[in-house]
C-alpha cells in the first residue's frame, strides 16, 4: 500500500495491444486488451499503479483470430479480464506530478510559452535535433501533454486556455461533434501530422468542463 500523504491520482481507462506466440508453428498474433489503469503519485516520485484488465478481449485483425483457431484456440496470455496487476514505486520509481499552477490563462501568453518551449515543465521539452519547439506538431504535443497529464495545479480555466491554444495551432482541425468509446458525446479535434506523438491524434474534449475524454492515435 502506499504511505500517508498527499497524492495526485488519476485514472485512465486504455486499449493496450499485446502480442503472443502461437504454440503450433510460433505464429505471432495481436490482441487488443481494454485496461483500467488507477494511479497515486507523490511529490518525490513513489506511488503505487493498479491495472485492472477489463474485458472483453479481441483480435486485432480477422487473421489473427483464425491463426488462432487453427492453433487449437489457446489461452490468450495472463492478463485475462478481471486479472489486476499492483506495482509500488519508491521514491522517484515515476517522474513526479508537475506543477501547472505557474502557467498563465491568457491564450495568447500561454501559447508563445509553448512556442518558445518556455513553459518550465521538464517532460515537455522539444528534442531541438527533431523538432523546433515552435513546430505546430511540437506545439500540439505539448498542449496535448498539458492538457492529459495530472498534475498540481490544473483547472477548468487553464484546460479552457489550453483548448483555446489548440484552435490557434496551425494544422489542427475542429472535428464538430463526437462521442467516444464508452458513449460521451464531445468536440473532436485532429492534431497535426507527425511530432512526437506518431501519426496523428484525435482528441476528443467535453466542452462542458474541458475535460478531455478520449485521445487516440
Amino acid at each position: 500500500m502506499v504511505g500517508p500523504g498527499p497524492y495526485v491520482y488519476s485514472e485512465t481507462k486504455q486499449i493496450s495491444v499485446a502480442s503472443m506466440g502461437l504454440p503450433r508453428g510460433g505464429e505471432q498474433i495481436a490482441v487488443t486488451q481494454p485496461e483500467t489503469v488507477q494511479t497515486w503519485l507523490s511529490a518525490n516520485g513513489s506511488g503505487r499503479q493498479l491495472t485492472t484488465y477489463d474485458g472483453p478481449q479481441r483480435f486485432a485483425t480477422h487473421h489473427d483470430e483464425q491463426a488462432w483457431v487453427r492453433a487449437g484456440k489457446p489461452p490468450l496470455g495472463a492478463n485475462a479480464p478481471g486479472a489486476t496487476s499492483n506495482w509500488q514505486f519508491g521514491t522517484n520509481g515515476l517522474i513526479p506530478p508537475n506543477n501547472y499552477s505557474h502557467l498563465p490563462t491568457n491564450p495568447a501568453t500561454l501559447l508563445k510559452l509553448i512556442e518558445t518551449d518556455r513553459t518550465g515543465l521538464t517532460a515537455v521539452q522539444a528534442d531541438e535535433n527533431v523538432l523546433s519547439p515552435s513546430s505546430p506538431s511540437a506545439a500540439f504535443d505539448t498542449t496535448v501533454y498539458i492538457l492529459t497529464t495530472p498534475a498540481r495545479g490544473s483547472s477548468r480555466t487553464l484546460r479552457a486556455a489550453l483548448e483555446n491554444v489548440l484552435g490557434h495551432i496551425p494544422g489542427v482541425k475542429p472535428l464538430a461533434h463526437a462521442t467516444d468509446h464508452t458513449g460521451r458525446a464531445g468536440i473532436a479535434i485532429l492534431g497535426p501530422q507527425g511530432g512526437r506523438l506518431i501519426g496523428r491524434t484525435e482528441l476528443i474534449i467535453d466542452p462542458t468542463d474541458d475535460q478531455i475524454l478520449e485521445q487516440e492515435q
